[in-house]
């Protein structure tokens, strides 16, 4: 979990604690009656036998079947039992279902027997016995976290976990052959295996203090081994430095999990990067949360590093102790008050109070986990702990508790294996690094029909439609403003991709996508405008990255997204269409959507005669050549130009958009080879050539000759034209002649 602060001062243990308490629980067998359904023969809550069957209802039946096999396993075989009543006697059958559909048909079958009195899930039975340590009565943590059920699923068996604190006594009777050579970072030449203070004694045999061997206590992670490092004095002090050295050591060491039951009043970034290190090579890095009972505010490291399972104190009650720290650090609790353990010293065994005492039970937890579970990673490890604790406190996580009391038992028989999330992570940090990752910054979390987990430096998401896929960066950002998978984009469908362009970046989605690229930041594109802009070829095309979101049209009606190179708009009417260049900037000019033209209708597309580019709009169009630029045309004119032939015709590319005639009674276009001129009561004809310059010399519309009527026609040796005022009639040999 990310938990920022630190406080200034020096490095002391956490604990201990002395304390007289002395807590005895004696063995108890416990055989559990689960999943219990009365149907058929409608048995009364006495027990006693009906007079006779009576019918059940197909909703009973339905009920009765979901109960009985509400906790049957997901995948794999569903163990049932059957009980059934003949002449009195009850008897009792086993049943097993290849799977959970076929247990719903089996169940149902059975139910329809009217001899049938009870059908249950059969449950795993275990005698909850203790071992023969003669003082493992007197340890209620052991019993609180059911250490002989656990041990009865798996030992911690071929797991080596450090413990960097005061070292550790090899010596102690009760220690004998779990702990290896190991290093003394306070004296040199040692190899860990003294201890002047007693702490890391203690903590080592939470952790592993042989079971049944008949004499003192027993540690939680059965079959272990002990890697102690030194990295505090006689009194409990050292230095940050040693204790970076010492989880470097760990992991070069091969330790799978480490211990620190011990606190820094001060960041040491070579502390940090030391427990990333250790994280990236797949070792659980756990911590004691500290004795101070303040809130977050200094925040305890080591365990308010990321990453680090920090671990809160409870007392036999299972309330919190009354110094453990809270704050953000805390992620687990387990037992810490009064905790009987072995000893440096005299006398070997002693009670010690202290978060220093929780940490070790959660270290031990995770070695039990994986020991089962080889190919767990630390997230993976942190995650199967905390949703299988105990909630502890209010609902949920909290700062006294984290996510409650460890149960190692429970983790162990967690049937959902690793998460979907888990085993993505897993894969996606053996391909990238672990730092693409980062420490977890919380379990997962149900979210809108799926999964989430934060990480330092990316989020994964997982549903059952899309799979498994991370997020970071800019692109997250603009997800969760948009409301994440409950937002209109719903979930990840791909990991932030490169699509073959250098530059950017992307994540699709399921409702659309989001770009990034360093000049733009980071815009999401859905809906027909992103089919459009895959369809032109994305990032890669003329239109390059989004530089908006997908935004309303100012007339309420349509959608837009503005990119690097160009836009895509659409309406209902029109679809999603591209433009861009001198286009684009001659529409924008004339009021986008908004001016004459309205909504593009095509994208950019290559004039008949290979030379321009036009882009088709609801009311008109533009076009563009490198000789004109770009200009527009539309309503009677465009017909009337269309007509005759568009740019490919005599008149060539417009070189004027439409425009008013100084007597603001007409409209016209110039173009590259003459002009359309159009009012409402004479239409839109085309004048080009030696009668369009005789009428330009004579004044336009404004002269005798008035508009023209009609567009110039063939006569005896040569053309004319007629206006509203007469016609002009050309000749080679009379040039071009107005007339009344």
């Amino acid at each position: 979990m990310a938990k920022p602060g630190c406080r200034r001062g020096r490095l002391r243990a956490v604990g201990p604690r002395f304390t007289g308490l002395l807590v005895t629980l004696s063995a108890v067998i416990v055989l559990p009656l689960a999943g219990t359904a009365y149907a058929a023969a409608g048995a009364p809550a006495t027990g006693s036998a009906p007079a006779s069957p009576r019918p059940v209802r197909s909703a009973d039946v339905a009920a009765t079947v979901a109960a009985t096999l509400a906790d049957a396993p997901a995948a794999g075989p569903v163990s049932l039992s059957v009980a059934t009543k003949s002449n009195g006697r009850l008897t009792v059958r086993p049943e097993v279902a290849p799977d959970r559909v076929q247990a719903n048909a089996l169940v149902t079958r059975v139910l329809a027997d009217p001899a049938v009195v009870a059908v249950g899930l059969s449950h795993p039975v275990h005698l909850a016995t203790m071992s023969n340590d003669p003082l493992r009565t007197q340890q209620w943590a052991m019993t609180t976290l059911d250490a002989e059920h656990a041990w009865s699923v798996h030992t911690a068996a071929g797991v080596t976990i450090a413990v960097i604190d005061s070292g550790v006594q090899r010596s102690h009777p009760d220690l004998a052959g779990v702990v290896l050579p190991g290093t003394d970072l306070v004296t040199p030449g040692g190899d860990g295996g003294n201890d002047l203070n007693g702490h890391g004694t203690h903590v080592a045999g939470i952790v592993d203090a042989v079971a049944n061997n008949g004499i003192g206590v027993a540690g939680l992670a059965q079959g272990a081994q002990i890697l102690p490092i030194r990295v505090t004095d006689a009194t409990g002090s050292g230095t940050s430095t040693a204790v970076a050295q010492g989880v470097s050591y760990a992991v070069a060491r091969g330790a799978k999990v480490i211990n620190m039951s011990l606190t820094m009043d001060g960041d040491d970034s070579a502390v940090g990067a030391a427990v990333a290190d250790a994280i990236a090579h797949n070792v659980v890095v756990v911590a004691a949360a500290g004795n101070s009972a303040q809130a977050s505010d200094p925040v305890l490291l080591p365990a308010a590093y990321p990453g680090v399972i920090g671990v809160a104190a409870v007392d036999n009650t299972l309330a919190a102790a009354a110094y453990s720290e809270y704050g953000a650090q805390v992620d687990l609790a387990a037992p810490g008050v009064s905790v009987l353990s072995t000893y440096a010293g005299s006398p070997a065994y002693q009670y010690m109070s202290g978060t220093s005492m929780a940490s070790p039970y959660v270290a031990a937890s995770a070695a039990l986990l994986l020991a089962a579970n080889p190919a767990l990673t630390p997230t993976a490890v942190e995650s199967r702990l905390e949703r299988n604790a105990t909630d502890l406190g209010a609902p949920g996580r909290d700062d006294h508790y984290g996510y409650g009391l460890v149960s190692p038992y429970r983790a162990l028989t967690d049937a959902a294996g690793p998460s979907p999330i888990d085993t993505f992570v897993a894969a996606y940090t053996a391909a990238h690094g672990a730092t693409t990752v980062g420490a977890p910054l919380g379990p997962e979390t149900p979210v809108a029909g799926g999964l989430v987990r934060q990480f330092a430096n990316m989020t994964a998401y997982w549903s059952s439609a899309t799979g498994a896929h991370e997020v970071h960066g800019a692109i997250l950002g603009r997800y969760l403003a948009a409301g994440g998978p409950g937002g209109f984009l719903g979930w990840p469908r791909t990991d932030e991709t490169s699509d073959n362009n250098v530059v950017g970046r992307h994540n699709d989605f399921v409702g659309g996508a989001v770009y990034w690229s360093p000049g733009t930041a980071a815009h999401e594109l859905h809906g027909m405008i992103l089919d459009r802009f895959r369809a032109l070829g994305g990032d890669s095309s003329q239109l390059g990255f989004p530089a908006t979101d997908e935004t309303p049209t100012p007339d309420g009606v349509g959608r837009f997204n503005h990119f690097t190179g160009g836009s895509v708009y659409w309406s209902p009417p029109t679809g999603a269409h591209a433009v861009w260049g001198a286009i684009r900037t001659h529409w924008q000019a004339l009021g986008w959507e908004l001016g004459p033209l309205g909504y593009p209708t095509t994208d950019e597309t290559v004039t008949a005669d290979g030379v321009g580019r036009y882009n088709g709009f609801a009311h008109g169009q533009v076009f563009w050549s490198p000789q004109t630029s770009a200009y527009a045309v539309w309503g009677a004119i465009a017909s009337h130009w269309v007509a005759l032939g568009s740019e490919a015709g005599h008149l060539g590319y417009p070189v004027t958009d439409e425009t008013p005639t100084p007597d603001r009674i007409g409209r016209f276009n110039h173009f590259v080879g003459g002009s359309v001129y159009w009012t409402p009561s004479t239409g839109a004809y085309a004048v080009w050539g030696a009668i369009r310059a005789q009428w330009s010399a004579m004044g336009w519309e404004t002269s005798w000759l008035g508009y023209p009527t009609s567009d110039e026609y063939p006569i005896p040796g040569g053309a004319a034209e007629n206006f509203a005022g007469g016609v002009i009639r050309w000749t080679p040999g009379t040039g071009a002649v107005p007339s009344r």
